[in-house]
């Protein structure tokens, strides 16, 4: 019996057969590398991602801290434009008040003019009317 080593047609399929293994292997590591290459490219991605994300609740965050701050300040505005306001009222208010007693004191001390002229008026009738 031949050795089957050496039978031609034997080394001639084992070649076959081992070109055929080296592709596979060759496609493999393709594979592998294109699926090494796809999770490299992932990862990037998820880690961009994430830091976008990241920046984006941190902006939130921040913008959340500057609007609590913007409302407060508002809420304060709010309250020193509504104490001015009082203010304003009060001293109108005051003015009115302070106009009324003027023109009330003033009425009274025309009254009184008045009364003194009306008095000596009547005196001096008196006394016209005595002398005579």
């Amino acid at each position: 019996m031949a050795d089957p080593m050496t039978d031609p047609a034997v080394v001639a399929r084992v070649a076959e057969l081992q070109a055929a293994l080296d592709r596979m292997q060759a496609a493999a590591l393709a594979a592998q590398n294109e699926r090494d290459t796809a999770r490299a490219e992932a990862a990037a991605t998820v880690k961009l991602w994430t830091e976008h994300v990241e920046k984006v609740h941190a902006n939130h965050h921040e913008t959340q801290i500057l609007l609590s701050a913007a409302e407060k300040g508002l809420a304060r505005q709010t309250v020193i434009a509504r104490a001015e306001y009082e203010r304003r009222c009060a001293a109108e208010r005051l003015a009115a008040g302070r106009q009324t007693a003027i023109e009330r004191l003033t009425e009274q001390r025309d009254a009184a003019r008045r009364q003194v002229l009306e008095l000596n008026a009547r005196l001096l009738d008196e006394t016209e009317a005595a002398d005579a």
